[in-house]
């Protein structure tokens, strides 16, 4: 298994040349993959050589034996900082996921979207202004407005699309070869299972484990307000349990949602918190695995059981190739 570093155009996210031989092979390399951020992928590298052939965006794959690849990240490049020595420059370089170009450009003026008008095209527009590719069908059905919204200048962009994901009951993301895309907001259905035993050789190191000081809510309230109306809607967990607790999600930053809209974020909220109940950490070999999916953890050292989400993956690329993961669920 080789890593490969290729410059890609950032508009049609098609490589322009291998960088391979500049990575400095003496500085650590990291991917990291994470369920909660607003942007989901980073990754930081060295480079000795020239620093134009980086170019504004980077994609980082595994090429086996057999010369199949599999992507790990695609994002921005950002040189931050570099030193000449000699013939050659050396430096470190940022990535970020393609979603950051959401996040920092605002609308230029106000961004009318009629009544009647498809979500997901929505998304599908701004990321065409901004020359973002993104992987959402044009007739993806789920999710639309009811009812005329106006967003002010000045607006970031992701919150645009943010909240036009959440009208499809959908998570806003990107894939791993760079396309803005939409994620369901429960589990993935496939699983991953890793089992810690005595002389256990996949797994690296010591689960570390943690639970909050909270419990996760039985109940999740999104309440809307403004002058002259308030909505509110509600996300129930299966079992309230013995000692329910709500939780109240205030949402009147957005412009003026639905009821479905509400639900689908207290729904979201609801998962988020749900799955704090516990937090696996551990290093393992190596596996095609990605955050989102449903994992469970077998330790049969104190006989417990972790059911949950992989929420955080960081790949450690050099000089071998391991990964952290993090899940969040329940234990038995």
């Amino acid at each position: 298994m080789r890593i490969v570093f290729e410059s890609v155009d950032p508009g049609s996210l098609e490589p322009v040349r291998d960088i391979t031989p500049i990575i400095d092979s003496s500085e650590q390399a990291s991917v990291s993959l994470d369920l909660d951020s607003d942007i989901g992928y980073s990754a930081q590298f060295g480079f000795v050589g020239n620093q134009a052939a980086i170019g504004n965006a980077v994609r980082i794959s595994l090429v086996d034996d057999a010369g199949i690849s599999e992507t790990l990240i695609t994002g921005f490049a950002d040189v931050t900082e570099s030193e000449r020595m000699g013939k050659f420059e050396t430096g470190s370089v940022e990535l970020e996921g393609m979603l950051a170009a959401l996040r920092d450009t605002c609308a230029p003026q106000a961004y009318v979207v009629p009544g009647g008008t498809s979500a997901a095209s929505v998304i599908n527009d701004i990321c065409a202004q901004l020359g973002r590719p993104t992987a959402i069908p044009s007739d993806f059905g789920a999710g639309s407005y009811a009812q005329c919204i106006v967003y002010e200048a000045g607006t970031p962009w992701l919150t645009v699309a943010k909240e036009a994901a959440a009208r499809c009951g959908m998570r806003l993301t990107q894939n791993r070869m760079g396309f803005v895309t939409l994620m369901p907001t429960g589990t993935a259905a496939e699983e991953e299972h890793w089992l810690l035993s005595p002389g256990s050789t996949e797994i690296i190191t010591r689960i570390e484990k943690t639970t909050p000081a909270e419990p996760s809510p039985t109940r999740v309230v999104a309440t809307w307000s403004s002058a002259d109306k308030s909505l509110a809607a509600s996300a129930d967990a299966p079992v309230r349990g013995a000692h329910p607790r709500d939780v109240h999600l205030d949402v009147s930053d957005i412009e003026d949602p639905s009821t479905a809209v509400l639900a689908a974020l207290a729904q979201q909220e609801l998962d988020r918190q749900s799955q704090q109940e516990s937090e696996w950490k551990f290093s393992v070999l190596y596996r095609s695995v990605d955050v989102g999916s449903t994992a469970r953890i077998t330790d049969l050292i104190d006989q417990s059981v972790m059911t949950g989400t992989i929420t955080h993956i960081e790949f450690d690329m050099l000089p071998v190739l391991t990964m952290s993961v993090v899940v969040r669920g329940d234990v038995s």
